[in-house]
């Protein structure tokens, strides 16, 4: 199944405060009345993923509950009538300065932050569990986190099986047994495949559903610029026209400058394509408000943060 959005009528919602997980949580909600500033960065590698957001002209006493009371941000993007969560996570830091005649306040939140950096998995499975067994087990020393799309065999341990050590040593261990890779993307622990995608809609990406510009392939993969889409998300798919891919490619390796000969990824002959790294950028009262996606073929290797394949 595929979704072409329509993008009319900016929403942005930035809610700071504490439980925002449950229905009395306490906290403050900043609409469309305020300026905010927005940076969210998500891949689909366990290290957290992060936001900065820059909230103008709060009064006073709510400047002062972002930075000593409250300790979860959630912000909520899109366009009228299907806006979608964005970035949910711990706060940080948070501080207040004055720019000219505004007054700041900044906040920088990481997705699954604490259980990331505090948790510690201390079990012993007996045999006849399996790798989901596992994985409920290392939830339960990670507050605030969500099972989410876990894709892990089911074959049950042949005897009992040991699971010690850091959150995210123990979780990158089980998902590079399996040829997958682990991040928790607001809120959510996903485990997915290497070759395979969260069962979501595929986003259709072209000139009629936002795309700006044309996409541009690399050794790492493709890169593609939209006006902002919360249905973009790391380990979704979207869908490209691989002929326009094919000049951009054209455009870049023989009529740029001359430079040793770069190896490029593969295209997909059906155009869907994994997304494994997003940012999404905006200013409620400013030109920015887009979402900046990097991607490979199903099935392709999916590159190291430094660049290099695996």
């Amino acid at each position: 199944m595929t979704l072409e959005t329509v993008n009319w009528g900016r929403v942005c919602a930035v809610e700071v405060g504490k439980d925002l997980g449950n229905g009395a949580a306490a906290g403050l909600k900043v609409l469309e009345a305020f300026q905010v500033v927005f940076q969210v960065e998500q891949t689909l590698r366990g290290p957290p993923n992060t936001a900065n957001v820059q909230i103008y002209n709060l009064n006073p006493s709510n400047q002062s509950k972002v930075k000593k009371e409250f300790d979860q941000l959630r912000l909520t993007c899109g366009y009228k009538g299907n806006p979608r969560v964005i970035f949910w996570g711990n706060i940080r830091f948070s501080t207040t300065y004055r720019d000219g005649p505004n007054w700041i306040t900044e906040v920088q939140a990481a997705d699954g932050d604490r259980a990331y950096t505090r948790g510690h998995v201390r079990v012993t499975l007996s045999a006849g569990r399996n790798a989901y067994h596992a994985i409920d087990e290392i939830l339960k020393v990670m507050p605030g986190v969500r099972k989410g799309h876990i894709e892990l065999p089911e074959t049950a341990y042949a005897r009992g099986k040991v699971i010690l050590g850091p959150v995210p040593r123990v979780l990158e261990q089980i998902a590079r047994d399996n040829a997958a890779a682990w991040s928790i993307t607001n809120g959510t622990l996903n485990i997915v495949r290497a070759d395979s995608v969260l069962p979501s809609q595929a986003v259709v990406v072209n000139a009629d559903t936002g795309m700006l510009g044309a996409p541009e392939i690399s050794g790492k993969g493709i890169k593609v610029k939209l006006e902002l889409n919360p249905m973009v998300a790391p380990n979704g798919t979207i869908i490209l026209d691989n002929s326009n891919i094919k000049i951009q490619a054209l455009q870049q390796y023989t009529n740029g400058p001359k430079v040793k000969e770069k190896r490029v990824v593969r295209l997909d002959p059906d155009g869907r394509y994994k997304v494994y790294k997003l940012r999404h950028q905006g200013d409620t009262r400013g030109p920015e408000w887009y979402t900046e996606a990097e991607c490979i073929g199903l099935g392709q290797p999916i590159p190291r943060a430094g660049g290099s394949l695996r």
